[in-house]
């Protein structure tokens, strides 16, 4: 099994981990986490860890089965369902304002209008009313692969989390 780990990335014993998979710079993997072939973690992500709400509760079991592409600085729950932007983690980042509201922006600019995810993200990308490498790079998401990716809660207001 070949596995590409930044020699900053975390992975705990016990974690599974398929063929080619990628762990880039300051990431973390779980003992709890099994990734499926070729899976990417991006930096500063926690695959496997106890949600990032501040309500939960640790001695309750809970760990979000995902099996399609989760794009870029978003939190997803359950079965694939993207619930928002981690705007707390942006700010603890020490992104400034403005790249988190661009960032919210473009995830609204994505997951408001129905419709195939790919080609709203390029409209919006060709649109040029997105300057920060952030946002640029959450639009470039969507058209960079090839697999189904993880939508949006609907029903509620699409808006990003933690504001």
């Amino acid at each position: 099994m070949t596995v590409n780990a930044h020699p900053t990335a975390i992975i705990e014993e016990g974690a599974r981990l398929g063929a080619g998979c990628v762990v880039h710079a300051y990431a973390i993997v779980t003992r709890h986490a099994v990734l499926g072939d070729g899976v990417v973690v991006h930096p500063f992500a926690v695959v496997g860890g106890d949600p990032q709400d501040l309500r939960f509760d640790p001695a309750t079991t809970s760990g979000a089965r995902v099996s399609l592409d989760v794009p870029p600085f978003t939190m997803v729950t359950e079965r694939d369902e993207i619930v928002g932007l981690n705007v707390v983690g942006l700010r603890r980042r020490g992104l400034p304002r403005a790249t988190v509201e661009e960032l919210k922006k473009a995830f609204r600019a994505v997951n408001v209008p129905v419709g195939n995810m790919r080609e709203i993200a390029a409209a919006a990308l060709a649109s040029g009313a997105y300057a920060s490498p952030e946002a640029r790079s959450y639009l470039e998401f969507f058209g960079a692969g090839k697999r189904s990716i993880a939508r949006a809660r609907r029903g509620g207001a699409v808006a990003a989390s933690g504001d």
